[in-house]
């Protein structure tokens, strides 16, 4: 008798401290985001996508919240090489008719103010000028991964812009984020348009070269612009 009752409490014991472990494990499993751990990989057009599942991870899934774990690419995907970033969609697109199609907003704009959203983001204050599409508003925000003390950051203060960008509401009100990575970006200085991206850089040189005296000059390349994102 005193044998049994001395089992019943070794098991009402381990029973505890299984509780325990298990509900410390779930919560742990929780709050570091294992129970739903991907591993995620940016394919050849710059977009990214879940390697279990090859599922290329849209706007509409995506949250700007959640770090993902991104491989580099190679022949056999070594997880030991993953980082993590929280990176921001990259909707790759192969010419500026894709760029221009997709975007939900496209503005001439200059921006005025610059903060750190993240260790790796940065929200971009924008004044808009001029809306060619979509909502018009005095001012946007735009996230876009990098860093402040980055001298080829894409965007600077006090500078203009030509900016096709996609909905990023879920991360507040009139926010966006740049078609493409740097594709829907392009520089208005003195007239003249440059584009960072390699592809929208061959599509604005070949609309120069098609265009007429003026736009080959610079002195049209905005207006022509506007006229073919119209």
């Amino acid at each position: 008798m005193v044998k049994y009752k001395k089992m019943n409490i070794t098991m009402v014991f381990a029973i505890i401290l299984g509780v325990i472990i298990g509900s410390y494990s779930i919560n742990y499993a929780i709050s570091n985001n294992i129970l739903d751990k991907k591993t995620y990989k940016i394919n050849e057009k710059g977009q990214l996508m879940s390697v279990e599942i090859n599922e290329i991870i849209t706007e509409e899934i995506f949250n700007p919240a959640k770090v993902y774990q991104a491989i580099e690419e190679s022949n056999s995907l070594d997880t030991t090489r993953a980082n993590n970033t929280e990176a921001f969609y990259l909707d790759y697109e192969e010419s500026l008719e894709g760029v221009k199609n997709n975007a939900d907003l496209i503005v001439i704009g200059k921006v005025i103010g610059q903060s750190e959203y993240s260790e790796i983001g940065i929200k971009n204050t924008i004044m808009v000028t001029n809306t060619i599409k979509g909502k018009a508003v005095d001012e946007i925000y735009v996230l876009k991964s990098g860093s402040l003390s980055d001298e080829d950051y894409i965007l600077k203060e006090g500078k203009e812009y030509i900016l096709l960008l996609g909905d990023q509401s879920k991360s507040g009100e009139n926010t966006y984020f740049i078609k493409g990575g740097e594709q829907g970006c392009f520089l208005i200085d003195d007239g003249v348009l440059y584009a960072k991206d390699a592809v929208m850089d061959k599509e604005l040189k070949n609309m120069i070269e098609n265009g007429n005296k003026s736009m080959k000059s610079g002195t049209d390349q905005v207006k022509a612009m506007l006229d073919y994102l119209r």
